[in-house]
């Protein structure tokens, strides 16, 4: 009897059917993940198109031509699709609200543009660069000096009509000359009135402009030098009727002229002669008449 035959040898047909499947497995997989990718741009492309289209849509529901918009739209589609991943299988919801967003990204910008612009206006304290403490100073310096001048003529009249001696005369100067601070004082804090009212004139310009700046609606105009103009009127206009915005704040002569008699009848002692207010007024009596006779006019 003969020994058996060996089995015959199929590794080589049963590695070739291994890797065949394994080749056919891949290629599947592959397919798959191509069938995937192309889903996946699919969506996103889809998601970028829904999203321009949602973005214009709410540019027409705020009454804006979102074709005036269209390159910050496609800015602002081209920016929210890079930040999707591209394997997520929802691209479209990085698009809800993207029209509110960019509208609001593109209001809040063009307000804060107005802004800047009213503040190269507007610098701070610029009402007082406009409107500084000492603009007023030569108005007050007049009216001081014609109010001192007509003080002096009132104490001159009385020592030429020999009411006061020199001696007097020159004690009621010098109570004169003491009134000079409080008449500065005084003048000082009507002309500080007028100014600081001026100045707030000139804020309340700059914060009309800064709400309208802030207030800004997308699409519509801003014209910064408008508010520019309207202080610089404001301006102007103030100046020109500061020196008669003073004057009439005062009312009689701020030094007080009334009790100089006294003064030069207390310095003169025993060379006081009586004393008549009518003098210091500058009206003339029976007794100026009759010393004065034949002479020139007192005034």
């Amino acid at each position: 009897m003969s020994a058996p035959s060996m089995p015959p040898d199929n590794s080589m047909q049963i590695e070739a059917m291994r890797q065949q499947q394994a080749q056919e497995a891949r290629a599947a997989e592959e397919r798959k993940e191509k069938a995937r990718k192309e889903e996946l741009l699919g969506l996103r492309s889809s998601a970028t198109t829904s999203g321009r289209s949602s973005a214009e849509d709410y540019f027409r529901q705020q009454g804006l031509d979102p074709g005036q918009y269209a390159g910050d739209i496609g800015s602002k589609v081209n920016k929210t699709i890079a930040g999707v991943s591209a394997d997520d299988p929802n691209p479209g919801a990085a698009f809800a609200d993207i029209g509110q967003s960019l509208f609001g990204e593109l209001e809040g910008g063009a307000r804060s543009k107005a802004g800047r612009e009213l503040d190269s206006l507007f610098a701070p304290d610029f009402e007082m660069k406009r409107l500084g403490w000492t603009v007023d100073d030569p108005y007050l310096a007049g009216v001081e000096a014609e109010q001192r001048s007509t003080a002096d003529e009132t104490i001159r009249r009385m020592l030429d009509r020999g009411v006061i001696t020199d001696t007097g005369y020159a004690a009621a100067m010098a109570d004169l000359e003491r009134q000079g601070a409080g008449v500065k004082s005084r003048l000082n804090e009507i002309g500080t009135g007028l100014l600081g009212t001026g100045q707030q004139s000139l804020r309340d310009v700059a914060n009309r402009g800064r709400t309208a700046a802030s207030q800004l609606k997308l699409g519509s105009t801003f014209d910064p030098n408008s508010f520019g103009s309207e202080a610089d009127r404001l301006t102007s206009e103030f100046l020109a009727n500061l020196g008669t915005g003073i004057r009439s704040r005062i009312t009689g002569n701020l030094f007080q002229t009334g009790g100089l008699g006294s003064v030069a009848g207390a310095a003169q002692g025993g060379q006081n002669t009586t004393f008549n207010p009518a003098v210091t007024a500058g009206v003339p009596t029976e007794e100026d008449e009759d010393k004065q006779e034949g002479t020139a006019p007192l005034f």
